[in-house]
């Protein structure tokens, strides 16, 4: 690639490194600045320039030939800056990135996140190269927009991506827009602006806003030119609900993560698909590996006892979270309430077939056959403070196993509500009535 022969609108990097400008001369001199993906353009350099920015600058842009472009360009316009480029994706950049950052900068950003998530790297990078086919990039956003799990789940990945940025590095002040496109007033990106618009109005929820940044962008910049007072600019670029100007909200952005106090992958899953709006960690993913001794006499000692040695390992480790722990099992009115606590070693450790066959055996000739499954659940903030949530799913033992054998007692257990075996139902009908999913119903309720 030629870097001089990058073709750029010189006047409108300029007119909008002036926005830039007007908000950045309103805060203090930043030492440590990051910018996200600029693409091809530079007028967050150019603002930094205004400011007389001496400080280091990450520019983080998974694009290889975009690093070159900054490496060649940004030097020219910040010669007493020092200019780190981070070709990478925004998470794996985290941690080549300060603890303490000044300022984060971003123009434009959101779209280009969502498309680089949709597509493979090497399909983005050509799409998004400084002479991009319109057509294509278009064809490729309105297929997007038809792929609503893609949405969905590319949505809740970038906000937890921002929510994960602002959590572990200190962040004093954000700049951050997301404006129309031009595209969008030759009527060509209806189906973008609906997908970007609730993405970047989700983030706002995360930031305290700086009330003095609406008044700093009513200006003009080239004067009277009727060019740059017309609707499209007022009401886009200048309008300051298409920016976020301010500080991160640290005790919001702790809130929406959950430590689960559990490595079992079905468990996961289950808590990830109904808390899509909060971060799900396993003890894997926080570095926890030790065996928590569960010798509690109920479901209540049991889930407090791993609520709490998650929470305290988190504290010394200096993380914040909500600690989410729980214990259940299956409770036998004809045995007193066994297996109870020793559902999942009641013949033998995890053998979920031996302890099927020694509960059968167990009930041999046992007329009265009622049960239930019970889920205590232990929600933990950080000071300690908890709340426990119960859920119930009441059946019957059958004489004989049927239908799946692959997960606990489910073959053994009928369903009242089902009128079938946990092991003959399908998992969407199993977690309508489980005593978890109700537990976590309850729970829900309470974090929203």
């Amino acid at each position: 690639m030629n870097i001089e022969e990058i073709k750029v609108d010189d006047e409108w990097e300029w007119y909008l490194s002036q926005l830039y400008f007007k908000l950045l001369e309103n805060l203090p001199k930043p030492k440590v600045a990051v910018e996200l993906a600029p693409g091809f353009r530079y007028k967050i350099a150019l603002a930094l320039a205004d400011i007389g920015f001496d400080g280091t600058l990450f520019v983080i842009d998974a694009n290889k030939d975009v690093a070159d472009f900054i490496e060649y360009k940004y030097k020219q316009i910040l010669p007493n800056a020092k200019i780190e480029c981070i070709c990478n994706t925004f998470e794996k950049a985290f941690d080549v990135l300060p603890q303490n950052i000044d300022i984060f900068l971003a123009n434009h950003v959101i779209d280009d996140l969502m498309l680089e998530s949709y597509v493979n790297k090497s399909y983005y990078n050509q799409l998004l190269s400084n002479n991009m086919d319109r057509k294509r990039y278009l064809s490729v956003w309105n297929n997007f927009s038809q792929d609503k799990k893609s949405i969905q789940e590319i949505t809740n990945e970038i906000n937890k991506t921002f929510v994960k940025f602002f959590n572990e590095k200190n962040v004093e002040k954000v700049i951050l827009s997301q404006y129309r496109s031009n595209l969008f007033y030759q009527g060509q990106d209806e189906c973008i602006e609906k997908i970007v618009r609730k993405t970047f109005d989700n983030l706002k929820a995360f930031f305290c806003f700086d009330d003095w940044a609406k008044e700093a962008l009513t200006f003009h910049p080239f004067g009277d030119d009727e060019r740059y007072l017309g609707k499209e600019l007022l009401e886009n670029t200048q309008n300051i609900d298409n920016w976020i100007v301010g500080s991160p909200k640290k005790e919001v952005i702790m809130k929406k993560r959950i430590v689960l106090a559990s490595n079992n992958e079905h468990k996961i899953r289950e808590f990830r698909q109904m808390f899509s709006e909060y971060e799900i960690y396993a003890l894997n993913d926080i570095g926890f590996y030790e065996d928590i001794i569960e010798d509690g006499e109920t479901f209540f000692d049991n889930s407090l006892i791993k609520a709490k040695t998650i929470r305290n390992y988190l504290l010394e480790k200096g993380l914040h979270a909500i600690v989410i722990a729980d214990d259940s099992g299956l409770c036998v009115d004809a045995l007193n309430g066994q297996p109870g606590v020793y559902s999942a070693r009641y013949a033998s450790e995890h053998d979920s077939k031996k302890n099927r066959q020694k509960l059968l055996q167990e009930m041999n000739g046992k007329k009265k056959r009622s049960a239930y499954f019970q889920c205590t659940l232990i929600k933990m903030e950080m000071d300690g403070t908890y709340k426990v949530f119960e859920g119930k799913t009441y059946g019957q033992i059958l004489n004989e196993e049927r239908g799946d054998t692959s997960f606990g007692y489910d073959a053994v257990f009928f369903s009242d509500d089902l009128q079938k075996s946990f092991g003959e139902a399908t998992a969407e009908e199993k977690n309508a009535v489980s005593h978890r999913g109700r537990a976590i119903e309850l729970m829900k309720k309470d974090l929203n």
